[in-house]
């Protein structure tokens, strides 16, 4: 389905299989693209294009159509569509990424170093795509990007995926797992710095990628036991998403953000699938800020701005005031969010702020 706030949710159909997928959708909204099964009894996929006039288009596959294909992005204006298809090899079947045009319809990315390749995301204008070589299948995988068609690989200290590109083609980020840690570290990449850490995620799983069309702000979702969000700016560095809007002031309605998906290029607004009285429900925040919030950690009124005697203090009080009304604490008042009431969100966000150094 698509969705928007005049005419609600849209469902726009399949291939004629049972199920269909969207992967992404143009700058006005316009042309929609996607996985959809192709049959009702088999298992073949194909990449589609979506317009309200012309319904859904099978951009079919690689060498034959037979195989399958599968879109990952779309650039702004809708004109290419970039994926990754099986394809015949010498051997067996192997996989290649793609560009599709109208004009071109769908077009191998070499990576001229062989192996199997998938492209991820694709700047505004098409002209730069980002994605992935994998010299065996499932094995360790370059970060790449296709410029204006020609290949380029992402040096990192480990097995790398390049997943998003800035609208202007200049910052590629992604995912490397460090070969000394093997912890997964979050990436940017520009042509004058090459590829640069923001931070451990740790051994966790983690989720697509999406960045602002300046490259400064990355979304994405990440696993422990479970999923949650986080956002990264140069200012934050690597925040949970549900942690930073509490602490912003954004009301969460009694639910928590699972997958943060998708925003927009200014990144104002974001999207994603939340749990709230244990039921999955996609979520829509609009308006973000992503300055650093105002808080004190000062909380023995000591006049510094936060040390371990700090920490060490609210923990003392927390403890003797958990499930309290408020005020309370022999040191300072551990109602740290002012809710008139301590209990288990005052410690997160105290800690929270702690640790970003508030």
């Amino acid at each position: 389905i698509i969705w928007t706030q005049a005419s609600g949710a849209t469902d726009i159909g399949t291939l004629g299989g049972a199920d269909a997928n969207v992967a992404g959708i143009s700058g006005d909204g316009r042309i929609v693209t996607g996985t959809s099964k192709v049959l009702p009894s088999a298992n073949r996929q194909h990449a589609f294009r979506w317009t309200a006039e012309d319904g859904m288009q099978d951009l079919g596959a690689l060498s034959w159509e037979y195989y399958s294909s599968f879109a990952n992005a779309i650039s702004d204006d809708g004109n290419s569509i970039v994926g990754w298809s099986y394809r015949s090899g010498i051997s067996d079947t192997l996989a290649s990424g793609f560009r599709w045009t109208p004009s071109t319809r769908m077009r191998e990315l070499s990576s001229g170093i062989g192996g199997y390749s998938f492209a991820i995301d694709v700047s505004a204008d098409g002209s730069v795509i980002c994605g992935a070589v994998e010299l065996e299948w499932n094995g360790d995988s370059f970060a790449c990007v296709w410029k204006s068609g020609s290949y380029r690989t992402l040096y990192a200290p480990g097995s790398a995926v390049a997943s998003a590109v800035s609208a202007n083609g200049v910052v590629v980020a992604g995912v490397y797992e460090d070969n000394s840690s093997s912890e997964y570290h979050l990436f940017r990449w520009t042509e004058a710095e090459g590829v640069t850490s923001l931070g451990s995620l740790g051994s966790r799983g983690y989720g697509d990628i999406d960045i602002s069309e300046d490259g400064s702000v990355l979304i994405s979702y990440i696993s422990t036991d479970s999923w949650f969000p986080i956002v990264w700016t140069e200012e934050l560095g690597i925040r949970n998403l549900n942690d930073y809007l509490r602490q912003i002031g954004v009301d969460l309605d009694g639910g928590e953000i699972a997958y943060a998906t998708d925003m927009t290029p200014d990144a104002t607004v974001i999207v994603g699938e939340a749990y709230r009285n244990g039921r999955s429900q996609t979520f829509r925040i609009t308006n973000m800020t992503y300055d650093r919030p105002d808080c004190s950690i000062d909380y023995n009124g000591e006049g510094d701005s936060g040390d371990m005697t700090d920490l060490l203090d609210f923990l003392g009080d927390f403890g003797a005031c958990e499930l309290q009304p408020a005020p309370c604490g022999s040191t300072g008042n551990v109602d740290y969010n002012e809710d008139g009431f301590v209990d288990i969100l005052d410690f997160l966000d105290f800690i929270d702020a702690f640790s970003i150094g508030c």
